[in-house]
């Protein structure tokens, strides 16, 4: 039984193609600076028109007005780079969460998929896997607690397959495992835990401390020696 891991639409903006960011920046500047030109030797009271006829002004003004715009242009320019250099920072970023993402979905996938083999020793290597997920991603571990339950609810007839015992024990001593320290970065303390109907040959949860979870042993039944002793 596979439990489907839901997760909600990844959208990663996109860059525009370099040479026409290129071309269109330089169009634009060259139209931004001719205007910041114009502009400037207006506020200073020359009539330039839009079309450069500079013969009416002197060259010390000349070069004061080039020089304004140029510094102006430059200033522009910079805030320009600052933002293309966030926007691009924010996509890099975007494109490593996405492929954080994925990679642990694709972890969850493998290690459901062991644990849905034929092979009892290959399902235990999925039990372990998904530990081990859900050691690395807390935000996976309620997802993968879910599988495991499920995998003990399933039906089981201790006297059938011997080798089945040793993995739904193995399932059931890394729970236990994660419920002793509820302050530890890796404990699964507090989260649901659905036994209903479970057959546990064996086993124990002694020690362990449900908090604020949900759990359920309703029609669970117990065979052989199991004990809850110090659980809280």
């Amino acid at each position: 039984m596979m439990v489907e891991r839901k997760s909600g639409p990844q959208f990663t903006p996109r860059m525009v193609p370099f040479g026409i960011l290129l071309v269109s920046a330089f169009a634009l500047a060259l139209v931004c600076s001719w205007l910041l030109f114009v502009g400037m030797a207006r506020l200073t009271g020359a009539d330039v028109g839009l079309i450069p006829f500079f013969a009416n002004l002197p060259p010390e003004r000349l070069f004061d007005l080039v020089r304004s715009t140029v510094t102006a242009a430059g200033l522009l320019a910079g805030v320009f780079a600052i933002v293309y250099s966030y926007r691009k920072q924010r996509i890099e970023e975007a494109s490593g969460h996405r492929a954080d993402a994925e990679m642990l979905s694709k972890r969850y996938q493998d290690g459901a998929t062991l644990l849905g083999d034929g092979r009892a020793a290959v399902r235990l290597a999925g039990v372990y896997a998904l530990e081990r997920l859900a050691d690395d991603d807390p935000a996976q571990r309620s997802v993968v607690v879910e599988l495991m339950c499920a995998y003990l609810r399933m039906d089981y007839d201790p006297a059938a397959d011997a080798s089945e015992g040793v993995v739904r024990n193995s399932i059931l001593e890394v729970i236990a495992s994660h419920l002793f320290e509820a302050s530890a970065e890796t404990s699964w303390c507090g989260l649901d835990l659905d036994f209903r109907g479970a057959v546990f040959d064996g086993g124990s949860m002694a020690g362990a401390k449900f908090t604020a979870g949900t759990v359920l042993f309703q029609g669970c039944r117990f065979v052989g020696d199991f004990t809850f002793n110090g659980a809280e």
